[in-house]
């Protein structure tokens, strides 16, 4: 016999809230919750690229959310970010791409070559 085809991803009405979830939602604190960057790769002063995972179990969910960062100075930023909510009877994914010049990240008139920080993924997700 031939294996089950694979599941279908389909629209939901149900929109993935992270922030409330990260925090925990008062009925359910988080009881494990980690953060791996799998990958980094800086090319200072030319560029910076990072792939990180995210994870939150609960009692009765997991939610797992992938961030690929890149940015080249003086040129570009872009983010996409992909959030999988799973609990015992379903499965949410969000997925985003956001994606900006050099200006709308750093600021008009911004030289080609400034540290945004630590967190210059989150900065870059808020602001293109």
């Amino acid at each position: 016999p031939s294996p089950p085809p694979p599941p279908r991803w389909r629209r939901a009405a149900e929109e993935l809230d992270l922030a409330s979830l990260l925090r925990g939602r008062g009925d359910a604190p988080p009881e494990f919750c980690d953060s791996v960057d799998l990958w980094e790769d800086n090319l200072d002063p030319h560029s910076r690229s990072t792939l990180r995972v995210r994870v939150v179990c609960t009692g009765s969910l997991l939610l797992a959310s992938l961030r690929c960062f890149v940015r080249v100075n003086g040129v570009a930023a872009r983010v996409v970010d992909t959030r999988y909510l799973l609990r015992p009877d379903s499965v949410l994914r969000a997925r985003s791409w956001r994606e900006g010049r050099w200006a709308e990240l750093a600021g008009e008139g911004a030289p080609s070559h400034v540290d945004l920080g630590p967190d210059e993924d989150s900065l870059a997700a808020a602001r293109l």
